[in-house]
């Protein structure tokens, strides 16, 4: 199948295939509101307009065949034998045609599960659907048209992967669908339980303004329950997926553990709980400090857990799960190899020290352009003042407690191996990022500062200069100090690498100025034994005459009497070595 077909028929079906979906969903959503207005569920009812399921026959009449014919021509492509369905099989737009079905059909899918669950947990709490139009009927439409057409896109495309093996954007775009769906079930996961602990946490306190007899707490509670057990589903399946992945590798023709897209997922996980908890803690402890300083209206053992234990105990599900995929990568690294090892702790030290640099950064920078403020006298020290301090104080605390033991076992790995570390990429896309971003964040502020002088010397508005100044004048510092700090080391590793390919290059010279192999002189000793009374002389001359062109035979005699045997003689030449 040519690329131009390939693209006509993967276009066409997508299409068709959601005119198809949109009609069925019209139909199906129809026959179950009329259902459940038949026995009276009220919850459940809702009615249909006669235009719109006329429209929706009329999608699904045109939408079938057209999508069936195109589809039937697709499938000659995993069907067939020949090079042609095998080059149609591993086409990178195959890939991206199933796994972009099955991304929209799973969001749907799950929007319209959270949507069941939560309503369904509202009716066991007792608690009305407030300002909830829909119908429920819909979202059960919406079930049962997404969940088949995801269900068949997926085994199609794993039946792929078992089949031939993909490379390229054949296999990356496959996994990208599947850890990205994963991350996604994981991140609803962890905020469902994330929201839940809040939400008991603030009964269990007692939250201000709320009696014993309220029951506000059961709605939160309801949709962060739908929350976990969707976000369990999704995650179960999708890391499933992976598992059996891995488990397949010699049928699949690559191994999974060793791809960047599963790299990347681990990343990104280790990231959003690092960030995450770098929030968490840096507001219990803003609060701990505005509790200390009396910069606070609350008071009583239910305020202090609510502003200093409650966000961290929030921070715990992604916490874990970060954990947990920590342990998962280093332990499955250490399986593979030490290069693998080096490679997943190089990343989370990177992460680690990436997030404590951007909350010391910031931090940093908000403090600095406060306490320029308040020297410029634009600023009133006032308690609004100080519990903003609080705040900056906490990221800076928060930031250096993640960047500098970080930071510190990047430099000791660098001093002990400097050629890995380094050269490798993700030291150096580290780098670079950082020295980057201080950058964009340093040019800006530096020029909007010298805007400002230039305009108030050549006689513009001079109000508000101080207040307009603080912080850009605080950004060029702190991102000046960072990018400088990062840019030297950017300079030493370029000029390490510059050093490294001129040592490459004169040991390339050196090995090219060797002679070859062929014309070095090359020997090998042989004994030959034989009876008493042999004559040596005439097998060796035997034994000369098959020699290969270019070798030579040198004979010495070693004389024996009786069973035991003299010393060896002085070897001599019997004549000059005959060439053959």
């Amino acid at each position: 199948m040519g690329t131009a077909k390939r693209v006509y028929l993967y276009i066409v079906s997508a299409i068709s295939l959601l005119v198809l979906c949109v009609g069925l969903y019209d139909l199906v959503a129809y026959s179950l509101g009329g259902l459940a207005d038949a026995f009276g569920a009220t919850v459940l009812g809702g009615g249909t307009g006669r235009e719109q399921v006329s429209l929706a026959i009329a999608l699904v009449i045109v939408g079938l065949p057209v999508f069936a014919l195109h589809w039937r021509l697709v499938g000659r492509g995993w069907r067939g034998t020949d090079a042609a369905a095998l080059e149609d099989r591993r086409a990178p737009l195959r890939a991206l045609h199933l796994g972009l079905v099955a991304t929209v059909a799973l969001a749907f899918g799950t929007f319209a599960a959270l949507q069941i669950v939560g309503d369904a947990l509202l009716t066991v709490f007792g608690v009305d659907r407030v300002g909830n139009e829909g119908r429920l009927t819909d979202e059960f439409a919406m079930l049962i048209i997404t969940l088949p057409i995801w269900w068949y896109h997926v085994r199609r495309r794993n039946a792929d992967l078992r089949h031939d093996e993909l490379v390229e954007a054949a296999a990356w775009l496959t996994r990208l669908y599947r850890y990205g769906w994963a991350f996604a079930g994981l991140m609803l996961l962890a905020s469902g339980v994330s929201a839940v602990i809040e939400t008991l946490a603030l009964v269990l306190v007692g939250r201000t303004g709320f009696g014993a007899a309220d029951r506000w707490w059961l709605g939160p509670l309801a949709w962060s329950i739908s929350s976990i057990v969707v976000g369990l589903g999704v995650f179960w399946f999708h890391a499933d997926d992976a598992r059996r992945a891995i488990r397949d590798t010699a049928i699949i023709g690559e191994d999974d553990r060793a791809s960047a897209v599963r790299a990347a997922y681990f990343g990104a996980v280790i990231l959003v709980a690092l960030s995450y908890l770098g929030v968490t803690v840096a507001s219990s402890l803003a609060g701990l400090g505005r509790w200390a300083l009396g910069l606070t209206d609350a008071s009583g053992i239910a305020d202090f857990l609510e502003l200093v234990v409650g966000p961290v105990l929030v921070a715990i599900p992604f916490a874990l799960a970060g954990w947990v995929h920590w342990i998962a990568q280093r332990r499955e690294a250490a399986g593979r190899s030490p290069i693998a090892l080096a490679t997943a702790e190089r990343l989370a030290l990177h992460l680690a020290a990436g997030v404590g640099l951007a909350f010391l950064a910031v931090g940093a920078g908000q403090l600095l352009g406060r306490f320029v403020e308040a020297a410029l006298g634009v600023a009133v020290v006032d308690d609004l003042f100080r519990r903003e301090l609080a705040w900056f104080a906490a990221q800076i605390v928060v930031g250096a407690a993640l960047w500098i033991p970080a930071w510190a076992m990047i430099m000791q790995r660098r001093a002990a191996d400097p050629s890995t570390e380094r050269r490798a990429t993700i030291g150096r896309a580290y780098l670079y990022l950082v020295v980057g971003v201080s950058l964009l964040a340093a040019v800006p502020s530096a020029v909007f500062t010298l805007y400002r002088l230039i305009d108030t010397l050549l006689g513009g508005r001079g109000s508000a200069l101080g207040s307009d100044l603080a912080i850009p004048i605080a950004v060029v510092i702190v991102a000046s100090v960072v990018a400088a700090y990062h840019g030297r080391l950017v300079v030493a590793d370029l000029r390490l690498a510059g050093e490294t390919e001129r040592a490459i290059e004169a040991e390339t010279a050196a090995l090219a100025s060797v002679p070859a192999p062929s014309a070095i002189a090359a020997s090998i000793t042989l004994t030959l034994r034989g009876p008493a009374g042999t004559d040596f002389q005439a097998v060796t001359d035997r034994l000369c005459e098959h020699l290969p062109d270019g070798m030579v035979l040198e004979r010495s005699v070693i004389e024996t009497v009786g069973p035991k045997a003299d010393a060896p003689r002085k070897p001599t030449l019997r004549g000059r070595p005959r060439p053959i």
